[in-house]
């Protein structure tokens, strides 16, 4: 019992945080659902449309993991050309255990992994943020995290708060010296997001140098004397990492054939639509003719998620240049970010889950009052969260 008091003394300012936004996010959710008439069009489903607390929570990408959950992976194309095998499976997994009470139950479930796993995934992010910065920039990266612009993503049936607390609980465990931990979450990670497939390597990278003796030099010969004398957990550490993906790669060469068919089924229409330059520029071109901008007849969220990459992307530039937090962590995060840059308007749902970034934006905002930067923070989460529970594309 003491040991649980201690903590949660530790714990307790990241859990308070995340109470306060989850309740705010609900109260905005419910308010827009119930005096803003939602959006209306084909394939457009609600799962509790008479409850208007639940109802906001699921949408777009949600329906897929509800349809791999019930069904597991079907391989076959829908009208637009995409398949479920795109996604992962880690989180359609752990949706499948409610899937017995149907769609409603597993979203009632997925509600409540989610908000579990993004409470977790904080406590990490403060743990990691003291241990690199100071108290002060630690409670106002978690507070950044939970009132993020895209946090709306952290409470929904979506993947982003499986990976964050993945990544978060990675490279956590990883400077702790703690290899199987830490290889078993970026394991966990690699079969929830694509991208997760980077932490394996960063993680043990990481791993390696903050555990290297200091008196052996991590710049000369210490992490390569380390990983002689450690080569049997090291090369257990990597197999574990690798073998969740491993296995579901497997899993897609046996009864599809083709153990890439997830990459196959990414590179489909329905989703690459919105790759490349062209389509960037389109939705930036518009900016530079007056008229476009005052009538708003220009690609908004396009901008703004693209927008969010780039910032991101600077951010994580500051960070290394400021040697913020360790290189590793700066460096994963870079990597992804860079990965995710293909799909431009996704760019505010691929940044909500990276960790070092709300790190890297504290220490940037540290100058400013807290309540300043916070309250600016909420007042996109409510608007983007209004348009996502709206059924209007957000990212």
């Amino acid at each position: 019992m003491a040991n649980l008091l201690k903590l949660f003394r530790r714990l307790r300012l990241p859990l308070i945080v995340w109470a306060c936004s989850r309740i705010a996010l609900i109260v905005v959710v419910y308010i827009g659902l119930a005096l803003i008439p939602i959006a209306d069009g084909q394939g457009l489903w609600r799962n509790f449309e008479h409850n208007l607390f639940l109802d906001g929570f699921a949408r777009w990408d949600s329906g897929w993991y509800f349809h791999i959950a019930e069904k597991g992976f079907t391989n076959i194309p829908n009208a637009q050309g995409q398949r479920d095998t795109a996604f992962l499976p880690a989180f359609p997994f752990l949706l499948s255990f409610a899937s017995a009470f149907g769609r409603e139950g597993m979203h009632i479930w997925g509600l409540v992994l989610c908000n579990i796993t993004f409470a977790a995934g904080l406590c990490f992010l403060h743990e990691i943020a003291k241990e690199y910065t100071t108290p002060k920039t630690a409670l106002l990266s978690v507070c950044l995290a939970a009132f993020g612009p895209f946090s709306i993503f952290f409470s929904s049936v979506y993947t982003e708060s499986l990976y964050f607390v993945s990544t978060t609980a990675s490279f956590y465990f990883a400077s702790r010296s703690n290899l199987l931990l830490s290889m078993f979450s970026a394991s966990l990670s690699a079969v929830t997001r694509v991208v997760g497939l980077l932490t394996v390597p960063f993680s043990l990278f990481f791993y390696l140098i903050v555990s290297a003796p200091s008196n052996l030099g991590v710049c000369r010969f210490g992490i390569l004397r380390r990983c002689k004398r450690e080569f049997p957990n090291l090369l257990a550490g990597v197999l574990l990492g690798f073998s969740l993906l491993a296995t579901h790669l497997a899993h897609l060469g046996f009864r599809f054939g083709n153990p890439l068919q997830f990459v196959v089924s990414q590179n489909a229409d329905g989703w690459s639509k919105s790759a490349g330059i062209n389509n960037l520029l389109k939705a930036w071109m518009p900016l530079v003719n007056y008229h476009a901008i005052l009538s708003g007849k220009y690609y908004v969220l396009g901008v703004i998620n693209s927008s969010a990459l780039f910032l991101c992307a600077g951010l994580m530039i500051y960070g290394i240049y400021k040697r913020i937090l360790p290189i590793p962590i700066l460096t994963w995060a870079l990597c992804v970010l860079l990965v995710s840059m293909t799909l431009w308007f996704s760019g505010g749902r691929f940044t909500v889950s990276l960790f070092p970034v709300y790190i890297a934006a504290a220490f940037f905002f540290r100058r400013i009052p807290a309540p300043v930067v916070v309250g600016c923070s909420a007042m996109f989460m409510s608007l983007f969260s209004l348009v996502f529970s709206h059924w209007f594309w957000l990212a």
